[in-house]
């Protein structure tokens, strides 16, 4: 539950339920839902948080996969900021 509160505050400090598609929040965004999923939250409840449907969840969960298995350099630099503070709170991705 304190990793949620956690997410659902970085929704807050970087806007990220805003209607942008600026690569710097969709990126962020992605992130965000797959964590969120793996808290075990539903893709309907991650969804009414960021002001999204559930496709464009599962979609970001997808890219964010794709990407970190990549190693994708843009999308790693972009959600560093996220994955620092994650880190930092000792909710690191386990």
């Amino acid at each position: 539950m304190k990793e949620i509160d956690f997410l659902i505050g970085q929704i807050v400090k970087y806007q990220l339920d805003n209607n942008s598609r600026n690569r710097a929040y969709v990126y962020k965004r992605y992130y965000i839902m797959y964590r969120l999923n793996k808290c075990n939250l539903s893709l309907s409840e991650i969804g009414r948080m960021m002001n999204r449907h559930h496709a464009t969840v599962i979609h970001g969960i997808r890219m964010h996969r794709r990407w970190t298995r990549m190693q994708d350099k843009v999308y790693l630099h972009e959600i560093e900021p996220l994955v620092q503070a994650a880190i930092n709170n000792d909710y690191a991705d386990k």
